[in-house]
This record gives structure tokens, C-alpha cells and sequence, in this order.
């Protein structure tokens, strides 16, 4: 079973070089990103990262540098509505490990 911080769906993600993926479902680990888009009852990876850094706020949004760039993770104003927001990719848990404030 893997640890996840945060289950973020329907969520935004603005990749450096400024390329928008919104909704998709991102799983933040301990140590890595996972980027999924979700289309009805199933999902397809979309990116996997290894985490360098990551600081925000569900509220506010998170910042997490990966592979040396910042990508930008916020709730998605889009609904997800017609996917099935409770599917997972693989086993997981939801861990309390702080993630700091910007």
C-alpha cells in the first residue's frame, strides 16, 4: 500500500512550460507526483514525477517542484462530473504528513 498525502479530483495543473491539465486526478506521495486523466470509470497516467519539493494549501493551491521545474496544482472549477471521482489507480492511503505553507 502506498502513502499519499493528498487525493486532489477534479484538480488544475499548469506545467512550467505553461501546458494546462484540467480536471485531472493528482496524487501527491511522499516522494513522487502522479497525474491521471479520468474519463468515466477508469483512468490513464498521464505523469509521474519524482518530488523534489512541495509547499501550499488545499485552499490556495500547491506548488511542487519536479525535476527541477514548478508545477502548479489548484481545485479545478470543472466539476469532474460523469467520471467516477472515487477510482484509484492503485492501493493507497491517505497519510497526515505536513506539507509546508507557501
Amino acid at each position: 500500500m502506498t502513502d499519499i498525502r493528498a487525493d486532489l479530483f477534479p484538480a488544475k495543473l499548469v506545467t512550467a512550460d505553461n501546458q494546462v491539465l484540467d480536471p485531472v486526478k493528482v496524487l501527491i506521495g511522499l516522494d513522487r507526483v502522479w497525474v491521471y486523466s479520468v474519463a468515466g470509470s477508469t483512468g490513464k497516467l498521464l505523469h509521474e514525477w519524482m518530488l523534489d519539493d512541495i509547499k501550499g494549501t488545499t485552499q490556495y493551491g500547491y506548488t511542487a517542484t519536479v525535476e527541477g521545474q514548478d508545477v502548479s496544482i489548484y481545485k479545478s472549477t470543472n466539476c469532474g462530473c460523469g467520471t467516477n471521482k472515487a477510482w484509484k489507480p492503485f492501493p493507497y492511503r491517505i497519510v497526515m504528513s505536513p506539507i509546508r505553507k507557501k
